[in-house]
């Protein structure tokens, strides 16, 4: 009975999908307006201005950073929505193939979204460059390292060798004219946040484009204000307004794509369940059909 109702609850994907993505966006903005209430206009919301927007022991301890740090709760909800496109992509495959029109499509779809679970929560490309700069001699704690060539040219192969895989996919299915609308949607979206924040992340050690990007956007939004923090305050040997690209614009763009591309798989998913349910229906009412539609040879005159 309840893997039944799952499978009626799955079914409506349309509605699903878009609980998905409106949780994305509400604790997105509930987020960020906590911590500019929190960090900049220095309210103790909850209790937490007693704990953030202070300078302790040499450090500034903000409400933003700890949102949307690496393993935060932003990050761990990427983690779980593309592990679950994992595992209904991979369901999709193995158990209805033969409702996919290209199934190593979604073979190769599969195997570029594990691709990006585990360099969301492994960093991946951080450690293949880490790997290579320390077998080629290099301090890969430095910041000579950090922003160096070597270290940017590794981590734009890394991405475009995802990106390929995940291009060709996204091409196959969009262009298929069976798939859904909402679905090719939602894939586009999926697809343009995560690129903005790969190229934005591949890029960022390029003449320091992140450090003075996120300076002037923390300038429009701290307005003057005489707080604990600014916009040249270190952390971890870098300015906030890196930390303020890295964290929270980039964390953020992750989650919006990963909540677009779950979506587009839950409404492909809700297809093929309809199919599948259709076809079952048709089975059992053609042989009842035909049962009650033959004459008995006791009935005729």
């Amino acid at each position: 009975m309840a893997g039944h109702e799952c499978r009626k609850a799955l079914q409506s994907g349309g509605k699903i999908s878009r609980y998905v993505v409106v949780l994305a966006c509400t604790y997105l903005l509930s987020a960020m307006v906590l911590s500019y209430a929190v960090d900049v206009a220095g309210l103790n919301i909850f209790g937490l201005g007693e704990n953030y927007g202070q300078y302790r022991e040499g450090e500034s301890v903000l409400l933003w950073m700890e949102l949307f740090r690496e393993a935060s709760l932003t990050e761990v909800l990427q983690w779980i929505f593309l592990g679950l496109s994992v595992v209904l992509s991979l369901y999709l495959y193995r158990k209805h193939k033969e409702d996919l029109s290209n199934p190593a499509v979604w073979l190769l779809l599969c195997l570029g979204l594990t691709l990006m679970f585990f360099e969301d929560s492994q960093n991946w490309r951080h450690r293949l460059s880490g790997s290579i700069g320390s077998y080629l001699g290099y301090d890969i704690y430095s910041l000579e390292f950090r922003g160096s060539t070597l270290r940017t040219s590794i981590e734009i192969i890394f991405y475009a060798v995802l990106g390929s895989i995940m291009s060709f996919s996204f091409y196959k299915i969009v262009t298929e004219r069976s798939n859904p609308l909402k679905m090719k949607a939602y894939l586009c979206l999926g697809y343009l946040f995560y690129a903005i924040a790969a190229i934005g992340s591949a890029t960022r050690n390029i003449e320091d484009w992140y450090a003075r990007a996120g300076a002037r956007m923390l300038d429009v939004l701290i307005q003057g204000r005489d707080l604990h923090w600014g916009v040249e305050t270190l952390h971890n040997e870098y300015p906030l307004g890196f930390w303020f690209m890295d964290y929270l614009l980039e964390e953020s763009l992750e989650l919006l794509g990963a909540a677009c591309i779950l979506a587009a798989v839950i409404v492909f998913f809700s297809q093929t369940l309809t199919r599948e349910t259709n076809r079952e229906t048709d089975r059992t009412e053609k042989p009842t059909a035909r049962s009650t539609g033959s004459p008995h040879h006791g009935d005729a005159v």
